[in-house]
């Protein structure tokens, strides 16, 4: 019922901290640093009997050697009633005078300071211990003439006991790692540690090394998250599993697996099982696209059963374009040594239960279309990747109907004519296209796969892309470049693969002033004959254009200057023609 918040600070104040009731959708209690240093709230944890908070605290925008700098691990007392989930009812009048007078937050009754890093990360072990973990300091100008560079200052896992004060209890050096997240399994009382190279490395609560491996995947993990899973021995050993006494193996496992993701559309459970399987991957799914940031398990009490059979985990995921809430799919997908193809392509799949998709960053890429069936969609893709689409007449307008995401940042967007096909011009120079169905969920088409790929690459950044001529058996697309460049390309479809073809037709700077540097050409448009083309750039020019397409009677592509238009002071951001008329 209750959530706890932090966030970074601001220039006028530092970060907050703030308590939630989840019925009410209001805080509780609301605590700002009044520190001027811009103090920031990295991590959070709660005791297990809901009466304090833990958490990490830096300063941002300062050097640790600054001297209002802090960086401090601190305990958050909640003086009055116990707000342990279902220790009490309130109504909704009772509930009006709690949240005003009976909760509140005793800040700093307890802190550990940090004097070389900062704790970045921390997780509760038990009613009075929790596990911090302290990253070495940042590298500052100093630092390169010290005498010990940041690569000689090893991360660190402190465990710390949380009574009237803090006090360390056991501290434990990793040289040669540099660690990003950590976990803990209270039912088998192990932590689980990751590291920037994908490494996970499993200790006791001693700090006692157990087991340490490598999960394969792209990117950073930035979080990880633990799941209980189940299973028979000879779900994970093969059909071929003897035991000593020539029986099979039929015992039932129960073990920790631990959740990670990355940046390449999965998610994978690794077991974490001492002495038996620990280090293999169990099961591998289709996360939404996108690096993912954030991970939780909203039903911790159930297992993952290798049998059909029991209630699935749901999984929370936060990437980096918004939230999902996915239930995975059928335990089928667990993976077994007696099948290798399984564990080399993975069959799973997700099921969304809900997701909440947002830009969160500058949009550079917009394209409306209908198709020939009456349907319209919309496309807006941002500088981190992600392209979303949108239903403007059944869509709920509130959240993206669907999700793509490219390595590169969307600079424009085109749709083809009966919108199975979104082409994208990126900031690195390159032409993607995303493949999609159109057709209802359940009436969808498995032959017709969804997917996104590069189609050429130009070398440098797209502005705008526009169809010269569009038909089902072969397309001319124009893309101009920030060098001043319009391309022609010849586009046609691999039916066998489902995928797109493309080849350069013709290559001309456009936009070239005498003794300047190529200018970028913002926008393009044919004219309604496709004979002619505008084209509108930082020169403060618009150019017409006369286009001669391969033929019958001509084998090659051309492009001749007609017109040069000017008068504009600022550079031409976009052109458009319709019947006789021209507007820039």
């Amino acid at each position: 019922r209750y959530l706890a918040t932090g966030s970074s600070g601001h220039t006028h104040r530092g970060g907050e901290m703030r308590v939630w009731d989840l019925e009410a959708e209001e805080p509780v209690s609301v605590f700002t640093h009044s520190s001027a240093v811009y103090t920031a709230i990295l991590d959070l944890s709660w005791g297990q009997d809901s009466s304090w908070l833990a958490g990490c605290c830096a300063s941002e925008f300062l050097e640790p050697a600054h001297p209002g700098a802090e960086e401090a691990f601190k305990v958050f007392h909640l003086s009055g009633e116990t707000v342990a989930p279902g220790s009490q009812e309130l109504n909704s009048s009772e509930a009006g005078n709690f949240r005003r007078e009976k909760y509140t937050l005793a800040f700093e009754e307890a802190r550990l300071a940090s004097m070389a890093g900062r704790y970045t990360h921390c997780v509760t072990l038990s009613e009075t211990t929790v596990a911090l973990l302290r990253k070495a300091p940042r590298a500052t100008s100093e630092a390169a003439t010290s005498k010990k560079m940041e690569s000689d200052l090893p991360d660190e896992v402190v465990l710390a006991e949380v009574k009237d004060e803090i006090q360390v209890t056991r501290q434990k050096l990793f040289p040669e790692q540099k660690l990003t997240c950590i976990n803990f399994s209270k039912e088998d009382e192990l932590l689980v540690l990751a590291d920037r190279t994908r490494a996970i490395t499993v200790l006791n609560t001693l700090l006692e090394p157990l087991l340490s491996f490598q999960a394969s995947g792209s990117g950073t993990m930035r979080t990880l998250e633990l799941m209980r899973i189940k299973g028979r021995k000879s779900d994970w050993q093969g059909s071929g599993c003897q035991s000593a006494d020539g029986q099979g193996c039929e015992d039932s496992l129960e073990y920790c697996g631990v959740v990670c993701g990355g940046d390449d559309c999965k998610l994978r459970i690794w077991s974490c099982e001492i002495g038996g399987s620990g280090g293999s991957m169990v099961a591998e799914w289709t996360a939404p696209p996108g690096v993912v940031v954030a991970l939780q398990n909203l039903d911790p009490d159930l297992t993952l059963s290798s049998a059909d059979s029991g209630s699935i985990p749901r999984l929370c995921v936060g990437i980096d374009a918004g939230i999902h809430v996915l239930q995975p799919g059928q335990t089928t997908s667990l993976i077994s040594e007696s099948e290798p193809e399984k564990a080399a392509a993975p069959h799973a799949v997700h099921h969304g239960v809900q997701s909440l998709l947002r830009h969160e960053i500058a949009c550079c890429g917009g394209a409306l279309r209908t198709d020939n069936g009456g349907k319209t969609l919309g496309a807006t893709g941002d500088l981190t990747g992600n392209i979303m689409v949108w239903d403007p007449e059944h869509g709920t307008g509130v959240k993206a109907d669907r999700h793509f995401r490219i390595k590169d940042s969307v600079r424009c967007l085109l749709w083809s004519t009966e919108c199975r096909q979104l082409l994208v011009g990126t900031l690195g120079g390159s032409i993607h296209y995303c493949r999609l169905r159109t057709e209802p969920v359940d009436q969808q088409d498995t032959d017709f796969p969804e997917q996104t790929q590069e189609l050429q690459d130009l070398g440098s950044t797209i502005p705008c892309l526009a169809w010269v001529e569009e038909s089902q058996g072969r397309s001319i697309l124009a893309a101009a470049t920030i060098l001043g460049e319009v391309v022609m390309l010849e586009v046609s479809e691999d039916n066998s693969a489902y995928m797109l073809q493309s080849k350069v037709l013709l290559k001309v700077v456009a936009h070239s002033p005498a003794g300047a540097l190529n200018m970028e050409v913002w926008s393009v448009a044919m004219s309604p004959c496709r004979s002619f083309m505008i084209t509108g750039s930082e020169d403060q020019s618009s150019r017409v254009w006369q286009l001669k397409l391969p033929s019958a009677c001509a084998e090659t592509t051309s492009l001749d200057l007609i017109q040069a238009l000017t008068g504009h002071t600022m550079a031409v951001t976009c052109v458009a023609w319709r019947g006789n008329m021209l507007a820039t």
